[in-house]
């Protein structure tokens, strides 16, 4: 129950959407099949690689690379086997050099399917 004198909080734009994400990622890659021996410090260190992976303009992260679920993966997202952001730049540049049959710098619905 709602208390009067309880402290009104603005919710930032955008920020459920963040947080509803980071759940969903920490529920998909929370490991299964072992004995997690502190269970927080997964969660938080999972946190703060899936918020430097965003920051730096990668995208999601994905388990079963080194580093990737579990709670020692150390290092940066970079270093945890996770690509920076210009290795993303990169890989997208080269799949998208592969998608662009006739060399026109776009793709057109018949390199689409």
């Amino acid at each position: 129950m709602a208390s009067k004198y309880a402290k009104r909080y603005r919710i930032p734009e955008g920020f459920p959407e963040v947080m509803r994400d980071l759940t969903r990622e920490v529920l998909r890659d929370f490991p299964r099949d072992k004995d997690v021996v502190d269970e927080e410090r997964w969660i938080l260190e999972y946190a703060a690689k899936h918020f430097a992976q965003k920051a730096a303009g990668g995208g999601v992260l994905r388990p079963g690379v080194s580093g990737a679920g579990t709670a020692s993966g150390g290092g940066d997202s970079g270093s945890a086997g996770f690509p920076t952001g210009q290795e993303l730049a990169e890989i997208i540049h080269r799949l998208f050099a592969d998608a662009d049959k006739d060399k026109s710098g776009t793709l057109d619905s018949n390199e689409f399917r």
